[in-house]
């Protein structure tokens, strides 16, 4: 755990330590004044977790460490209220790395904050990273894995989603440290345990509980994640799983990309951060040719065709054809967004609401018969065609569930794609 305070007399001594850990930069090693390369030890850390510790430690060890954690909070977004908070005046703070909770999870980053005027708050953080590797995982991959572990895949429970509902539950059980909470498929006790530090630790969030925010840290632009989360996340409807204390309103993001560029830009206040952003290249977000600017959502042109770009990103971007004529909705796809161009003569502004299905309507699902019925990693489906009620919706496939012949729901909720839906709708 790592304290900080607003520089005084009193805090002076712990906050101006003798030596940084981790000085140098990467690839060469640190040379103290008067010293050589042998005499210095460089340390380096991998992934999420090295960059959790690399981004606390630079705000621990500033020589101002409350200004440069008010930094770092406001690069955070959290889109769903307004005014959005604000994270200065703020007195001192805790900084908690992977503190376990038991049932719960641990937290990548929990920050506790005191207030000049005597409030508190935590900020609960999970961060997620791209991977190196040929498919960089993206905050959609982190929904599908959501998705797919309410639909009784329990593999996919370090899903982002599964972690950060877990920590909206335990700011619940903060409010009554001996409640308890009925089993279900996020855990099976819903307990802190008995592990003194666990418990020592739930004790002091409870001091922090009535003003939680919950934040992803994740390896998207910040563009990809405003859209999902306008788009997806906040038109989820919990009623089909049974998730008490839902509730979006109070989630952020910040997106890594975004950081690194703030970080350049005051390379003297985040030099380990910079460090190690350096050293995991292509493992915490993927670095890939970058277009003159990413596109907004909108229509565009795709190989001379009219598409909407449904989820802007700087390297490849989900598209929708705008003018696909036939019984169902189009199918989305994704292409690299250096290929998207501005249109001459601007189409008839469409309805972007036409290219995919209303959340509440229900639609015939009548799959073509060459095509897989079932979206990959998602759960088993009924046997087609069905008539179905959208529940949520994304830009490739929506979570339904069966109507009857007076379109009252019933059944277990699945995945179909969009374009296996016949557009006329019965509301």
């Amino acid at each position: 755990m790592f304290r900080v305070f607003k520089p005084d007399q009193t805090h002076k001594r712990v906050l101006t330590p003798l030596v940084r850990p981790g000085e140098g930069s990467a690839g060469k090693c640190a040379v103290r004044p008067g010293g050589s390369e042998k005499t210095s030890v460089e340390l380096l850390r991998y992934s999420e977790r090295g960059m959790i510790n690399a981004l606390s430690n630079d705000i621990r060890y500033s020589n101002e460490p409350v200004a440069r954690l008010e930094s770092f909070l406001s690069w955070c977004t959290f889109p769903f209220v307004r005014p959005a908070p604000t994270f200065n005046e703020i007195n001192c703070a805790k900084l908690i790395v992977e503190q376990s909770f038991s049932d719960y999870g641990d937290p990548d980053l929990l920050i506790l904050l005191d207030y000049v005027d005597a409030t508190t708050r935590a900020v609960l953080a999970e961060a997620k990273v791209s991977t190196d590797t040929g498919a960089p995982r993206t905050i959609y991959d982190q929904w599908d894995d959501f998705l797919t572990f309410l639909d009784g895949d329990r593999s996919k429970s370090s899903s982002l989603f599964v972690q950060l509902y877990r920590k909206v539950r335990l700011i619940q059980q903060a409010h009554n440290l001996e409640q308890g909470f009925p089993p279900d498929m996020f855990a099976r006790r819903w307990s802190l345990g008995n592990n003194r530090v666990v418990r020592n630790a739930a004790t002091l969030l409870t001091g922090y509980r009535v003003d939680p925010w919950f934040l992803a840290i994740v390896p998207d632009p910040t563009e990809a994640v405003s859209a999902f989360f306008n788009d997806h996340l906040q038109h989820f409807d919990p009623e089909p799983y049974n998730l008490p204390q839902w509730d979006v309103t109070r989630w952020g993001f910040l997106s890594w990309p975004y950081l690194h560029q703030q970080v350049l830009g005051q390379p003297n206040n985040w030099p380990q951060v910079i460090r190690n952003l350096a050293w995991n290249q292509h493992q915490i977000y993927p670095i890939e040719p970058q277009p003159d600017a990413v596109p907004a959502q909108g229509f565009l042109l795709y190989q001379n065709q009219t598409v909407y770009v449904a989820v802007p990103s700087t390297t490849n971007c989900r598209i929708v054809p705008a003018n696909q004529a036939g019984p169902r909705f189009p199918k989305s796809f994704l292409v690299p967004t250096l290929n998207l161009v501005a249109q001459g003569q601007p189409a008839a502004a469409g309805n972007r609401n036409d290219l995919r299905p209303l959340v509440g309507n229900a639609y015939q699902w009548t799959p073509p018969p060459a095509e897989d019925p079932r979206p990959p990693r998602r759960g088993s489906v009924p046997v087609p065609p069905q008539r179905v009620m959208i529940l949520a919706r994304g830009w490739e496939t929506s979570q339904v569930r069966q109507v009857d012949a007076g379109n009252q729901p019933f059944g277990n909720s699945f995945h179909v794609f969009n374009h296996h839906l016949v557009r006329a709708e019965n509301e």
